[in-house]
């Protein structure tokens, strides 16, 4: 179920919360990609992939 935010800056703060657990809890790879300019690749969806 998705979290519904009402304003934009509830929206920026949530994603800002998602973006820092992501560094926190991945931080090599986090390094590594941002060194190699992988970093938006790092986390496309496979989904969203082609």
């Amino acid at each position: 179920m998705a979290i519904l935010k009402n304003t934009p800056e509830k929206a920026m703060r949530y994603a800002r919360y998602i973006v820092q657990d992501i560094g926190m809890y991945n931080k090599k790879k986090v390094e590594d990609a941002i060194m190699d300019d992988t970093f938006f690749l790092l986390y496309i969806p496979i989904s969203c992939t082609i």
